[in-house]
């Protein structure tokens, strides 16, 4: 639910009554008001992911870039926690830095790097497979491995993970 349309005392009837008409004209209003709403939404959400669009392609250090693109996911998605990790030289494993670790003392720094074997865990599952992958418990699902929660100090629930694909139609 978005909210509540309330109208209060229809003029020119006794009493300020409304008709059993009106109920079906403030229903099929509201209706319009939601789409109308989910429109100016999505709108918004795609103008700020066409500002961040902008604001990455002019940036040219990779760690400066990485932190940028999960900053900017993290906003859009409204999650606690966004990692993009890349695909190595030689094709058999992901990296990334930690980028958005909490102030808690047990988490990695910003200058950690992470390192995930392909086909192992869900980003390497879906490096590997190219196909996206969402889990609403992670520790339910048994392609989540736990080790990366025990490396960074982070709990990790529910989980969207999709693959960035490159030009040549490969995982990047």
């Amino acid at each position: 639910m978005l909210g509540v349309l309330l109208a209060a005392n229809k003029f020119n009837t006794p009493e300020g009554g409304f008709h059993p008409q009106d109920s079906e004209l403030l229903r099929s209003l509201c209706q319009q008001a939601n789409t109308s709403m989910e429109k100016c939404r999505l709108f918004i959400r795609l103008r700020s992911l066409l500002q961040g669009t902008q604001e990455l392609n002019s940036e040219r250090d990779m760690k400066t870039l990485i932190g940028s693109i999960t900053v900017r996911a993290k906003e859009l998605l409204n999650a606690e926690r966004c990692t993009l990790f890349l695909l190595d030289n030689s094709g058999t494993e992901l990296w990334s830095y930690v980028t958005d670790a909490s102030k808690k003392s047990n988490e990695k720094s910003a200058d950690t790097v992470i390192r995930v074997p392909l086909g192992q865990g869900i980003a390497g599952t879906v490096a590997s497979t190219g196909e996206p992958f969402i889990v609403k418990d992670a520790y339910l699902d048994p392609v989540f491995d736990a080790s990366m929660d025990k490396a960074t100090g982070f709990r990790t629930r529910a989980v969207m993970c999709y693959p960035i694909i490159g030009d040549a139609g490969h995982v990047m």
